[in-house]
């Protein structure tokens, strides 16, 4: 598990859009990056549960 830190007025609106079913959390790894129109793409896998 990685812990990380958020800014306090985050938490409440991510709590609110899990349970809204607006969000949810899932493991997952990052493949690739690479500049799409000047933003940031990705390549992201998911980790199977165990």
């Amino acid at each position: 598990m990685h812990r990380f830190r958020i800014a306090a007025q985050v938490e409440p609106v991510l709590d609110r859009r899990i349970a809204e079913g607006r969000l949810a959390m899932l493991a997952g790894r990052l493949l690739s990056t690479r500049q799409v129109d000047g933003a940031v793409g990705r390549s992201a896998a998911r980790c199977s549960k165990r």
